[in-house]
């Protein structure tokens, strides 16, 4: 399934089609290049929407959901900090957003729908650099050490 075909299982599994719902989608599929399929991943987000939105993109792409107990999520008071830790066989990968980006996207809300989809698009095919922090691991000491 490519990126377009897994964003519109996401819209369908959310309910509609915002900014960070692709950026969660994104992270996900950053991950699963970097150390495969994730066996869990751990979330820090502001638990309200728009922020916690990221939370079904990494759902849909990673496959670690609530339900099957293999994604975490922990509330934090920052609403300019999207943490997620990704952990598999093959190593770790942190993917923060970057700060400038989420204040960026916070001071649009509330946005007219097709804004909203209109970003969300534009974020599909950024260059993660410019949207993501990222740093990989090859073992769980790494993600202890900062």
């Amino acid at each position: 399934m490519d990126a377009e075909e897994l964003l519109g299982f996401a819209v369908k599994f959310h309910g509609h089609l915002g900014p960070f719902l692709v950026l969660g989608l994104r992270a996900g599929l950053i991950a699963r290049k970097l150390i495969g399929v994730p066996s869990s991943v751990e979330v820090r987000v502001f638990p309200r929407p728009p922020l916690s939105c990221v939370i079904d993109g990494v759902q849909v792409s990673s496959g670690c959901t609530v339900g099957n107990g293999k994604l975490l999520v922990k509330s934090t008071r920052d609403r300019l900090k999207v943490k997620l830790v990704f952990r598999s066989e093959e190593g770790v990968v942190d993917i923060s957003l970057l700060r400038g980006l989420i204040e960026s996207l916070l001071s649009k809300m509330p946005a007219s729908e097709e804004e909203m989809e209109k970003d969300a698009m534009n974020l599909l095919g950024e260059d993660e650099q410019r949207l993501f922090i990222i740093k990989r691991g090859e073992s769980k000491k790494f993600l202890l050490r900062r």
